[in-house]
């Protein structure tokens, strides 16, 4: 009986063992887990905040083309107003 007590205990403190290390993963792996949200979150705002500025800069080199086309015109208007006179 007594080696039967003593393989009991024997397992019982493996199982104890193994539980523990299993519960130190899961808490592990929950830490990792968060973290990783954490900077896809980032990476995603990082991401919107690029392309937002790409979209402002594209708005503005579209205005200023703008401007030079308009600047051209005018200016062609006046050459040949010039040629006329």
């Amino acid at each position: 009986m007594a080696a039967g007590e003593l393989e009991f205990r024997h397992l019982q403190e493996d199982h104890d063992r193994l539980m523990s290390r299993h519960s130190v993963l899961l808490q592990e792996m929950a830490s990792k887990e968060l973290a990783s949200r954490q900077r896809q979150e980032q990476l995603t705002e990082l991401v919107s905040q690029a392309e937002k500025s790409r979209q402002d800069a594209l708005a503005q080199a579209q205005e200023q083309l703008e401007s030079v086309k308009q600047a051209y015109r005018v200016g062609q208007k006046r050459d040949v107003v010039l040629w006329i006179l």
